[in-house]
């Protein structure tokens, strides 16, 4: 007869044959084995370890999504940029996650179609008088080992000096600390470095180099890797991948959210046992705790909302069926009735006979869960007869006990009093008000216009019929209603004289126009405000002739500047005077870009020889000196015929221009131009060149 076991030998055993079991199962049903993608460690926003070293960034997104797609697990190698291609190349990781195709990749890679397109600038300190790669001359120029960046440089810049890192973050970091003036980047990933390891303006873009689409890459003979990727991208939905991207490209914060580490399994069933049983003890004392703790939060609530309710100048009831279970003071005071008595009878004996049928087939229609108004306007009936005017807001709610409806009553009496008042007190100064030549108006208290003359109108288009009852907001131009609203509630509040405001109102026909309204509160026979009464001209036409009269004379002031300016400068500040001159030219009229071009004599070339841009806009002048105009047969016509006739050329839409401007219209696109206008610089009666102005489609680049 074999000994008997000690309880917890038993569950020691129990543990270790359930383990065994588990583990047997585990091995009977393998995984896919996982896909392994190679990607830099500090390419952020695309690819980079967090602080907890996990792989984070856009391409990590996408490349889960194509996993599931897959039906693999995916991993990660995460490697300075150079080993990332040796890793693919040796077969230690399968996929590259994301690269620029080029002709010595292609020697022992294939890649795949597009997965999102990529810009790539050159950066210089601000400060630096340096405008593109041409100008930094013998200064090193900071670019990625490995990078199709340096494959560029190699090829486009020979001249150049390229001083190599083994990955963006270090030479982010080498341009911070001063040891570079001047690198290479894709231009999310410098902006996201930058503003990691100092301000972005420190650096800023001076010249695009290129555009490029990111593909994923195999080694060669792994094509059918590749196809089973490609197939898994045609089906992820166009959405889903357009909001990883939008997360990590146009989002202003990134938030990295911690992976909590998976606890280590102990070397001793009993140990984990144990553990077990303690953390289930924990767990139940915090259950425990935050049971408690949620206890007096419904207490502390249900408190907070007795307090409420009793001090509340609405009534507030729960009803269900014919009767109320639960009723306020202030119920019982509208009503006056005791509180008793309204638990006791049933509710439609307290609305007035006029809406009885209506409310109590509402009330049936709400409980049964068909759909009816939430708010309206109601009869009520006190104990001795008296009829009192409410405003019901009701709802449906799911109760243990069944259906209810929560609602609250608030007595608009006295307000119907005042209505009437007011509507009687109309009749009397009606002829008077539709014969003013001015738009005389009214409002209630909140806004609603409930009064507008005939000129409303003549003035502003839209029937009388469709103003009244709307509000006064419909109207006003969005920036003017702070201050319309802070005007109503000085006149309303204060009670004070007459006073005057001027505010935009948009016509029937969508246009604003401008007008002065002068306003004074209606008050009742014992000085309390009912109202508001106002009396409106337009004052467009003056407005106009005002800011004409502005304009005219910022800009005679401008051409004054700049005139005196010029006057007074000699040969050696010229340049400086003339930049200051397009710098005050495309601030004065709000554009992206000014610009200097000058004709050669017989006409056939023009020279970008001096360029404002606005901030955040990159340069397009060196891709603009000495250009053959045959080069630009559309432009070359525009430009003759402004040197015959010394007019401007004027571009407003450069999306709609003809078949025959193909080429122009694709540069100008291609430098974010929506529209541009240029006028000559006459020498005389000789055009010596012309200064030209551009609207952009998008600023900040």
């Amino acid at each position: 007869m074999l000994p008997k076991l000690p309880a917890h030998a038993v569950a020691i055993i129990v543990a270790l044959l359930l383990a065994t079991t588990v583990k047997a199962a585990t091995e009977q049903s393998p995984t896919p084995d996982p896909l392994i993608v190679a990607q830099d460690h500090a390419w952020p926003p695309f690819a980079f370890r967090n602080d907890h070293g996990q792989p984070q960034g856009l391409l990590v997104d996408l490349w889960q999504v194509i996993g599931d797609a897959l039906g693999r697990p995916v991993e990660f190698r995460l490697v300075d940029w150079p080993e990332t291609l040796e890793v693919v190349r040796e077969g230690e990781a399968q996929v590259h996650g994301g690269l620029i195709a080029s002709q010595e990749r292609q020697e022992y890679l294939s890649f795949s179609e597009p997965l999102l397109p990529l810009r790539t600038f050159a950066f210089v300190r601000t400060g630096t008088p340096n405008t593109r790669l041409s100008d930094l001359g013998q200064e090193p120029v900071g670019v990625t080992a490995g990078s199709f960046e340096l494959e560029y440089l190699r090829r486009e810049h020979p001249d150049l000096e390229a001083r190599t890192y083994n990955n963006n973050e270090n030479m982010i970091q080498a341009a911070v600390d001063g040891e570079i003036n001047a690198f290479v980047a894709d231009y999310p990933v410098a902006m996201y470095l930058l503003d990691r390891h100092t301000v972005p303006d420190r650096f800023h873009p001076v010249e695009r180099l290129y555009e490029q689409a990111l593909r994923a890459a195999v080694a060669h003979g792994n094509e059918t890797l590749l196809a089973e990727i490609e197939g898994a991208l045609d089906t992820i939905d166009e959405a889903q991948l357009r909001q990883i991207q939008q997360r990590w490209i146009h989002g202003q914060t990134v938030t990295l959210t911690p992976t909590w580490v998976a606890p280590t399994l102990a070397a001793l069933i009993l140990t984990s046992l144990l553990g077990y049983l303690l953390l289930l003890v924990r767990q139940r004392r915090q259950l425990t705790e935050r049971i408690k703790q949620r206890t007096a939060e419904l207490d502390e609530e249900r408190e907070i909302f007795r307090t409420l309710s009793d001090h509340s100048a609405a009534g507030v009831f729960i009803l269900q069926g014919k009767h109320f279970t639960t009723v306020n003071q202030a119920m019982a005071h509208i009503l006056r009735r005791p509180q008793s008595s309204l638990l006791s009878q049933p509710f439609e004996e307290f609305i007035h006979p006029d809406h009885r049928q209506a409310v109590t087939q509402r009330a049936r229609d709400r409980l049964a869960g068909e759909a009816v108004p939430e708010e309206y306007e109601i009869k009520l009936i006190t104990a001795d007869g008296e009829p009192r005017w409410a405003e019901l807001n009701a709802g449906r709610v799911q109760l243990r006990s069944g259906p209810a409806t929560v609602g609250t009553v608030y007595d608009t009496t006295h307000r119907r009093m005042l209505e009437d008042q007011l509507r009687a007190s109309e009749t009397k100064y009606r002829q008077l008000v539709e014969n003013a030549s001015d738009i005389i108006y009214t409002l209630t208290p909140d806004g609603i216009i409930d009064y507008a003359s005939p000129q409303w109108t003549s003035a502003l288009g839209y029937p009388i019929e469709e103003v009244i009852g709307t509000h006064i907001s419909e109207y006003i131009y969005a920036d003017d209603m702070d201050a319309c609203g802070e005007f109503l509630h000085l006149i309303i509040t204060t009670k004070g004289e007459s006073q005057e405001i001027e505010y935009r109102i948009r016509h029937q026909d969508g246009s604003l126009r401008w007008h002065i309204s002068s306003g004074a509160p209606i008050l009742d026979s014992r000085g309390q405000t009912i109202g508001y009464v106002g009396v409106a001209r337009d004052n467009t036409e003056r407005r106009r002739l005002q800011e004409e009269v502005e304009y005219q004379s910022q800009f005679n002031a401008l051409l004054a500047n700049l005139s005196s300016d010029f006057v007074t400068a000699h040969a050696e500040i010229i340049d400086d005077r003339i930049n200051a001159a397009l710098a005050s030219i495309g601030q004065f009229f709000e554009v992206g870009r000014a610009y200097l071009f000058r004709l050669s004599p017989e006409g056939t070339r023009m020279d970008n020889t001096h360029e404002w841009c606005a901030p955040g806009v990159f340069s397009v002048m060196h891709e603009l000196r000495d250009v053959e105009l045959a080069s630009l047969p559309w432009w070359q016509d525009r430009m003759r015929a402004m040197l015959a006739a010394r007019r401007m050329v004027s571009i407003p839409d450069v999306a709609q221009l003809p078949e025959a401007a193909k080429v122009e219209r694709e540069l100008f696109q291609g430098q974010g131009i929506r529209s541009l206008v240029c006028t000559p610089i006459l020498a005389g009666q000789q055009v010596t060149g012309f200064i030209g102005m551009d609207a952009l489609d998008v600023i900040s680049q």
